[in-house]
């Protein structure tokens, strides 16, 4: 009897423990629609809702070099009418493909999408590079790129706010980087900015060797 009865015992410990880890810790692994399971990192929100609440004060005084309506309008036109060549306009396709997509924390499609988000699958359907869906993680992939030395493709990193890497872009050419804004959705704006200007933090070129598998 005194057997069966610490069986038991045991037995509703083990349970409670295991529903107490279910509930009160997030998956590291996940499963796919087919059942696999995927090792991805789980998202990180580049910036919390008050952090881009200040961000988006900031930039409304400060973003003195931001790229007009009429000049992405004209802009989407003429890559309209030009056929996707090279990686440069392949890149361009994509980037206007997403302008006015409004900025949505944790949005990866035309429905709403944040800075990360909008880096990360431009990537993937102009270069089929799988990256993390993170600022600071993708800060940290590839190689550094002076300033002088960027190159279209060439992610542009910022701190918007405190010290930390919280803000990705994506290099154009001609000081012009396209990114996810919280003010503006997806737009293309200057590094000459004031705002940008005085919070750049480096820029990386990444290539499809820098991401590990774990990352796609």
């Amino acid at each position: 009897m005194d057997k069966t009865y610490r069986l038991l015992i045991s037995s509703c410990a083990v349970s409670c423990l295991l529903i107490m880890g279910c509930a009160g810790s997030s998956p590291r692994f996940t499963s796919g629609n087919n059942g696999s399971v995927s090792n991805k990192p789980r998202f990180a929100y580049d910036e919390t809702p008050e952090e881009l609440k200040i961000e988006k004060k900031e930039l409304m005084a400060e973003d003195d070099r931001s790229v007009s309506p009429d000049r992405l309008r004209d802009e989407v036109s003429r890559m309209e009418n030009q056929p996707v060549v090279g990686v440069r306009n392949r890149l361009m396709q994509a980037v206007l493909s997403y302008i006015g997509t409004p900025y949505k924390i944790g949005g990866v499609d035309h429905s709403g999408i944040d800075c990360s988000g909008f880096s990360m699958v431009v990537f993937n359907s102009v270069f089929k590079i799988g990256l993390p869906h993170s600022a600071l993680q993708q800060s940290s992939l590839g190689d550094r790129v002076s300033r002088d030395n960027l190159q279209a493709g060439d992610l542009v990193f910022f701190k918007t706010v405190g010290s930390r890497i919280s803000h990705v872009g994506i290099y154009l050419g001609d000081d012009l980087f396209a990114h996810a804004s919280v003010s503006q959705g997806v737009t293309i704006s200057s590094l000459e900015s004031t705002y940008y200007r005085r919070r750049y933090a480096g820029a990386r070129k990444v290539t499809s060797t820098d991401v590990s598998d774990g990352n796609q």
